[in-house]
């Protein structure tokens, strides 16, 4: 499973946090579902901004955001698999830098969104979106 080393609490508060919106501002699809039985299901991951271990996308940003514990959910974006893909396939286009700007304009957007209408709410998203 690609969201290794974050544990179930940390992936539950990444999504939740994301409001089960993808965090990357070209995107922002609604990632969460109810299945026919009514379990929660989702097309979505928790992503490590910086590796988890000493190899992999943005290992070299690593040093420069040091005081970040890469289980933390600090560390941790939510995009849809989609996005998960691109982002990690190219990180020279993703800097560690820029993902933290998505992380922080997306709480900003979630901020305004809650406790709005869902017309409300869906207009703010399609404004915000790139």
């Amino acid at each position: 499973m690609r969201e290794h080393n974050f544990s179930a609490m940390v992936i539950r508060e990444i999504s939740q946090s994301a409001m089960l919106i993808c965090q990357n501002p070209a995107c922002l699809c609604f990632t969460g579902y109810a299945a026919v039985d009514g379990r929660p299901r989702r097309i979505a991951e928790a992503a490590h901004v910086l590796p988890s271990g000493s190899k992999g996308p943005r290992a070299s940003a690593a040093s420069a955001h040091a005081q970040i514990a890469p289980a933390s959910s600090a560390n941790g974006l939510w995009l849809c698999k989609n996005c998960h893909s691109e982002i990690d396939g190219d990180p020279s286009r993703f800097p560690a830098t820029e993902l933290f700007k998505w992380k922080k304009n997306h709480q900003d957007l979630v901020s305004r969104i809650v406790g709005r209408d869902l017309e409300a709410a869906l207009l703010n998203l399609r404004n915000d979106k790139r």
